[in-house]
């Protein structure tokens, strides 16, 4: 392994701990059914979320919501039925290209999907009219993958999380074309490289590394670690961090700092959005709450540091069916960055 002690310092540029005292919440959207992803549209800064648990991706605008891409299949997530996949994550390539991980078919049907959105206000994009589709069948006895959680991309490539063959926890690499996507292969197999299964969050740090979190077992706190990999899959050193399921990683984009969202699953009420605090490149980080969260999924800032976060929520158990399912919100907070 190659130890970045000097690299780590700067892609965690928290060394100074402590907020400011004006970090704000507030809903931006609600009603939302176990959203795992939301993305800034470049130029415009306008939000789509992916409303995961009714199969559609929206573009959100005072708590106004319209549907962009729509009728996304959809299944129960095998660990927790209570959460529907569907469309998950999601990211723009461009202004008007608008990349999509799904959940919600049988591995080695899901798919990496790219949409047209030049206009909203149309009717809604039909799922089954991409622009672009990848996806990564079985090979002899490996498994096909699924569950494209998390996605993160570099000039040349697309990486993305996957669930089909948990006892590799494969990153799988699409290499970016001009205007389409390349084929998506099995890239590294973090959970043979890392020693931990689970690959969460996932995000590019400013020196250019693919930053992955190994999220580990449900039932062992604060076994989540951070790994660092070249652009060639190279695994340059990896960290602890104290938290428990790892499900997003995001860069400040003034400031530069490392923010983690915490899912927990074993005491999800205990969720939040974290600062990485680095400590020694040898004794990893510290994790600093910024604010508890009823059990987020993803994240994005926009380019005034606002960042927005999804979240699935706690469903009021008195109430009727829908008001179970539509416990999901988009937050936006201020004060972050």
């Amino acid at each position: 392994m190659i130890r970045i002690s000097i690299v780590a310092l700067l892609f965690f540029l928290s060394a100074i701990p402590g907020f400011a005292q004006d970090v704000t919440t507030k809903v931006f959207a609600s009603n939302l059914r176990n959203p795992c992803g939301v993305a800034i549209r470049p130029v415009t800064g306008e939000v789509y979320v992916a409303d995961t648990g009714r199969g559609r991706v929206i573009h959100v605008e005072r708590k106004t919501v319209k549907e962009i891409v729509a009728e996304f299949p959809m299944e129960e997530f095998e660990l927790d039925s209570e959460f529907i996949l569907g469309p998950m994550a999601i990211m723009f390539r461009s202004r008007n290209t608008l990349i999509v991980g799904t959940g919600g078919s049988p591995d080695g049907e899901d798919s990496i999907s790219v949409y047209d959105v030049e206009e909203v206000g149309k009717e809604p994009i039909k799922a089954e009219d991409f622009e672009y589709q990848v996806k990564l069948d079985a090979d002899g006895d490996t498994p096909a993958e699924g569950d494209f959680f998390s996605m993160a991309k570099t000039k040349f490539s697309l990486f993305v999380t996957c669930n089909g063959d948990t006892s590799k926890g494969w990153i799988g690499r699409s290499k970016l074309q001009v205007k389409s996507l390349g084929e998506l292969d099995r890239f590294i197999a973090t959970a043979d490289v890392a020693k931990l299964p689970g690959p969460g969050g996932m995000t590019i740090s400013p020196e250019g590394h693919l930053v992955v979190a190994q999220m580990g077992t449900r039932d062992t706190p604060g076994d989540s670690i951070l790994t660092f990999y070249s652009e060639g899959g190279e695994l340059l050193d990896k960290f602890p961090t104290g938290l428990n399921d790892i499900v997003a990683l995001a860069y400040g984009p003034r400031k530069k700092r490392l923010f983690a969202l915490d899912f927990n699953w074993a005491e999800p009420k205990k969720g939040g959005l974290y600062k990485l605090v680095a400590v020694d490149s040898k004794e990893g980080c510290t994790a600093e709450l910024v604010t508890q969260l009823d059990r987020p999924t993803s994240m994005a800032f926009d380019r005034s540091g606002n960042l927005y976060v999804t979240v699935c929520g706690f469903p009021d158990e008195t109430q009727e069916d829908e008001e179970f399912y539509g416990a999901g919100k988009c937050l936006l907070i201020r004060g972050v960055d």
